[in-house]
């Protein structure tokens, strides 16, 4: 049943990707006289040599869609939960096309640049000497809007640069929620190492497809963990303690407990500078709250960006500094 829908929706797609509409031969008449006659009907048919309208020696519209890919998801959840799509690298099967979509983002080259939907100047830090190919199969998380994200992940990367001159060295840098690596992989020039990490096991592939394409002595420096937040706190603390930036990027939830108990009480030491990027606006500030009031950190810089125009869903950036 399952090869029979698969041939079924490739059949109807763009083998070249082309529009391989048909535009019909005449345009049918879907009205009559005024006087509700059908005359018109009925020259038109007397013009293709006397067929009626139903007859009438037309061209059916095909139509075609341009198809990347299909994958299949045996979701294997019971019938109560509400997860979509099975996690686990087994429910997921590759029947055509490319396995994977590949998206570079594009920073402004100046101020004056303007990010869709924005309304203001894109972030024009100095681009990486080599390029970030990003790798999305289905079964990863892909910024919808990432035109309007790339602006978010541009404000970081300039505040990275800055803070390397601060500190006269390269930084070490842990990434919790990391997906992909769409934020980490754009700072990797700037960091002394960096350790991504995500529960989803099928983000670390993707990281490293990325990660092949860079220079050896870039390579050596990255590292990816399959783990979700409070296992990094929980089993990678002395490397965390290592680090002077941590990023952040969680669900619309907000970020686990477990890391803001962390940052609250003794993750702040060795820091230099925490990332927050949030989806959630009430969970951001609830955190950001915690940490203000923990007496440890201070919030640096914040700024809201509108990615899906037409809604009141608000993307949060933030930096914090510690006191």
């Amino acid at each position: 049943m399952l090869g029979k829908l698969v041939k079924r929706i490739i059949s109807m797609s763009n083998p070249n990707g082309e529009n391989a509409e048909e535009q019909p031969a005449t345009k049918r008449r879907r009205r009559g006289n005024r006087d509700g006659t059908n005359a018109g009907a009925k020259r038109e048919a007397e013009h293709q040599g006397g067929k009626d309208d139903n007859e009438s020696n037309t061209t059916i519209q095909k139509e075609t869609f341009d198809l990347h890919s299909i994958w299949i998801n045996y979701n294997l959840s019971w019938k109560h939960s509400n997860t979509i799509f099975a996690y686990d690298v087994s429910c997921w099967q590759h029947v055509h096309g490319a396995p994977v979509i590949v998206e570079c983002l594009k920073f402004g080259t100046n101020e004056n640049d303007v990010g869709k939907g924005l309304g203001r100047p894109i972030a024009s830090p100095a681009q990486l000497s080599y390029e970030v190919p990003l790798h999305f199969p289905p079964n990863v998380f892909r910024q919808a809007n990432l035109d309007a994200f790339t602006h978010i992940v541009g404000r970081i990367r300039q505040r990275m640069l800055q803070l390397r001159k601060e500190m006269k060295h390269l930084p070490a840098c842990v990434e919790l929620y990391g997906g992909v690596g769409t934020i980490g992989l754009h700072i990797s020039d700037v960091v002394a190492s960096l350790v991504s990490s995500d529960e989803n096991p099928n983000n670390a592939k993707c990281f490293y497809d990325s990660v092949k394409t860079f220079p050896d002595h870039i390579q050596s420096r990255l590292d990816y963990k399959r783990k979700n937040a409070s296992d990094m706190i929980a089993t990678e603390s002395t490397l965390i303690q290592k680090s002077q930036v941590l990023v952040v990027d969680p669900p619309r939830k907000g970020l686990d407990s477990e890391v803001v108990d962390y940052l609250c009480n003794t993750g702040w030491k060795n820091m230099k500078l925490a990332v927050y990027v949030s989806c959630g606006f009430q969970a951001f500030q609830r955190d950001c709250n915690a940490l203000m009031k923990s007496g440890k950190w201070k919030l640096e810089f914040a700024e809201g960006y509108l990615l899906f125009p037409g809604s009141d869903a608000i993307e949060t950036l933030a930096f914090f500094v510690p006191k």
